[in-house]
């Protein structure tokens, strides 16, 4: 019997970082994985910080009754701060948390949006984009590529993406099936 496909979701905003977004869109759907890009705009064509237009699948108060095995926040400026003021998103995701399932942050997203809402709370280790790591205060702020604590993963991306997306989908497929499904890919 096959294991249910397991539904990602991938936030984006204005400004957010397009590069991340369609890299980690390319990742999971080619490990097999639902997922769902949702605009926390109220337009689903995104303009993202280096000027490309991303189109999203849907608008994020259509995910509120939804469950997903993974929340992605990606990084970008004005784009993180968008996605932290966004009160639907922040209702799903701490909903998510406290349900124990996999999220992750990266770039500027890990102080600006987790560490915003509490999400960082009992993590050991995070990390974020260098000129923010002082706004990690909930934890110790690492200077890594990419930290794995618990359920959270964040990243400094942007050269981390690849490295951030791998791990957590290790995380999320397990790593035997996301070894066979990289293969595919080849």
């Amino acid at each position: 019997m096959e294991a249910p496909q397991k539904k990602v979701l991938v936030t984006i905003a204005y400004g957010s970082e397009g590069s991340d977004v369609v890299t980690l869109v390319d990742l999971f759907s080619g490990g097999g994985a639902l997922v769902t890009v949702a605009s926390v705009e109220n337009d689903i064509q995104i303009e993202c910080s280096s000027f490309v237009k991303l189109v999203a699948d849907t608008f994020i108060s259509e995910c509120e009754s939804q469950i997903f095995d993974l929340i992605v926040l990606p990084g970008g400026m004005p784009g993180s701060e968008r996605l932290r003021d966004c009160k639907v998103l922040r209702k799903i995701a701490e909903a998510h948390a406290k349900e124990g399932r996999l999220y992750g942050a990266f770039s500027e997203a890990p102080a600006v949006v987790l560490e915003t809402w509490n999400l960082l709370n009992g993590c050991q280790k995070a990390t974020c984009h260098p000129s923010f790591m002082d706004q990690l205060s909930s934890t110790v702020a690492v200077d890594a590529r990419m930290q794995v604590d618990a359920m959270v993963t964040s990243s400094q991306s942007p050269g981390s993406t690849l490295d951030f997306a791998l791990s957590i989908a290790a995380q999320l497929f397990g790593k035997k099936m996301l070894n066979e499904e990289l293969l595919k890919l080849m």
